[in-house]
């Protein structure tokens, strides 16, 4: 899987398009591929949208591990990608969160700043959104979440009735 690393990338085909940083692309296997990639581009179709295909030089694009992709397709914003992306430390935190581990929650609307809770879930919502969520205990704040773990009739994990939250790295 690639991404790309930063500032606006211009195509150099005639059909030129502007990509915006965030946006997740993976490297396509089709004969177009083998065919760029003999005179040195490198062939990518885009994770966001479909039927959107690029070519450019490899240097042009970050790779990155299906954890972090996992992560950032969660993230529905570009700019909040480049943002987790471009903070390493943020980005590794969310690959090493796994269920058990404690967090706080900061700026989560309608609880206190750093909220403490504790994960119970970390996976995809299914049919729901890509990447991976983390679903949330709330330590205190009970009764001020979102949910007891279920999400549209689908239980994820258990806790007392909206002492939960499920939320994404960013």
């Amino acid at each position: 899987t690639r991404k790309e690393k930063g500032g606006f990338f211009k195509s150099k085909s005639a059909d030129e398009i502007t990509v915006l940083p965030g946006t997740l692309w993976e490297e396509s296997e089709d004969k177009q591929a083998k065919k760029h990639a003999q005179i040195g581009f490198a062939y990518f179709s885009s994770l966001d949208f479909e039927n959107l295909v690029l070519s450019c030089p490899p240097v042009d694009v970050a790779r990155i591990s299906q954890e972090e992709y996992l992560l950032l397709a969660s993230v529905s914003t570009c700019s909040d990608r480049m943002k987790v992306y471009d903070d390493k430390e943020w980005l590794e935190e969310g690959v090493l969160l796994e269920v058990g581990s404690n967090i706080i929650l900061l700026n989560y609307p309608n609880l206190p700043n750093k909220a403490p809770g504790i994960v119970r879930y970390k996976g995809p919502l299914l049919g729901i959104s890509k990447g991976t969520w983390f679903g949330i205990e709330l330590l205190e704040n009970k009764g001020k979440g979102s949910t007891d773990g279920t999400l549209e009739r689908r239980k994820y994990f258990e806790c007392g009735p909206n002492s939960g939250v499920f939320v994404h790295v960013a």
